[in-house]
């Protein structure tokens, strides 16, 4: 990856963008940055923060590729990290809730990441991306 990439936006498959959105620039001393998680004790099953505030959704996501490959220096490190993590029901979203929850800034506007399950369908003209 070039040295010039700073922050990606990962968007999950199943994840539909229907207007350009910003990048986040406000989260430069945070890893992740991602919006709240809305039912997280269905997700997370028996993790002991399931009612986290932080927890967040990793269907959009904002990554700061400089802080992470400052965190993770090596590939080893990293697939050590995954290699010990248990099996969970979310596997890539409670990963980077446990792992990294100090290094997450919570994205606190839905439009960011409007999961219709929960939200409805009110006001998508008003989103970004709807998951």
């Amino acid at each position: 990856m070039p040295n010039s990439v700073s922050q990606i936006i990962w968007v999950d498959g199943d994840a539909l963008v229907i207007n350009k959105f910003p990048l986040s620039n406000d989260f430069t001393n945070y890893i992740f940055a991602g919006v709240q998680e809305n039912h997280p004790d269905q997700m997370v099953g028996d993790l002991s923060y399931r009612n986290d505030s932080n927890y967040i959704n990793v269907g959009v996501l904002f990554i700061n590729v400089k802080k992470f490959l400052e965190d993770c220096s090596s590939p080893d490190v990293l697939l050590n990290r995954i290699l010990n993590f248990p099996n969970y029901i979310c596997p890539e979203q409670d990963f980077i809730n446990l792992t990294y929850k100090d290094n997450i800034k919570v994205i606190k506007c839905k439009k960011y990441n409007y999961l219709v399950n929960f939200w409805g369908h009110t006001n998508l003209k008003d989103c970004y991306v709807i998951h």
